[in-house]
Formats: structure tokens, C-alpha cells, sequence
């Protein structure tokens, strides 16, 4: 259930991102004949692209790395390891040096991978615009 609500960081995050878009543009649509809604969906949000993709990323990242939630959700005696996330399963390893370290680069392989495919993106959503 908590990975089913919003985190705050999020709501701010994109909160600011409107906050720095001019209101003239719902007026002009507005007087064009559109609705609330399609303003939202024709004007707000494709140019709100940079500051989703910043959140998809740092929701991907932060739901990758969870362990308390899949640990409580996934950990009993009844149920098998393979349905353990890799957090879990790394964590339950024996601390040897080599089997550790290459868990631990396969779990970072996809949040490096995604940050670099999606890094300018990500940037652009986190910059303070101002449009003028």
C-alpha cells in the first residue's frame, strides 16, 4: 500500500514546475474554447515532459533500492527466495567479498542505465524555468 501513494518530494517537485508556468497560456486556451481538461492535456502537460521524466526516474530509483517494503511483503517461511527482490537477496548473503560486490553491481547495472539514457531529460525537469 505505501508504494501506492504519492512521496512529498514528488508533489512538490512538479508543483514547483507549474508554479514557473505562465498563466496567460491557460487564459489564451481558455478564450480558444478549451476546457479545464483540455487545456491540461493540449497545453500542461506535454510541456510538463522534463519534470515527469525527473520523477519517473527518481520514483524508478527509490522503488529499485526498497528493501524494508518487499522485505515485509515477501519475507516468510513459506515463501521461496526467487520471489525475493534483489535488495532482499543481497541481504541475505554471506559477506564474502566477491559475491557481494558482483550482487551489488548487477543491482546498480539498471539505475546507471537509466540515468544515462535519461539524464538530459531528467535535468531539464529539475532547472528552475522561468518563460518570459
Amino acid at each position: 500500500m505505501p508504494s501506492f501513494f504519492t512521496v512529498p518530494f514528488f508533489v512538490f517537485l512538479l508543483r514547483q514546475f507549474y508554479m514557473t508556468l505562465p498563466f496567460e497560456l491557460d487564459d489564451a486556451a481558455t478564450i480558444d474554447g478549451c476546457s479545464k481538461f483540455g487545456v491540461f492535456l493540449r497545453i500542461l502537460l506535454p510541456l510538463s515532459k522534463p519534470a515527469l521524466a525527473a520523477v519517473a526516474i527518481f520514483s524508478f530509483q527509490l522503488h529499485w533500492n526498497d528493501f524494508f517494503y518487499p522485505r515485509i511483503y515477501l519475507f516468510d517461511k513459506a515463501s521461496s527466495r526467487w520471489r525475493w527482490t534483489s535488495s532482499s537477496s543481497r541481504a541475505t548473503m554471506a559477506p564474502t567479498g566477491a559475491n557481494l560486490m558482483a550482487v551489488s553491481l548487477v543491482m546498480l547495472l539498471p539505475v546507471i542505465l537509466v540515468y544515462f539514457f535519461a539524464q538530459r531529460i531528467s535535468i531539464q525537469g529539475v532547472v528552475y524555468q522561468e518563460f518570459k
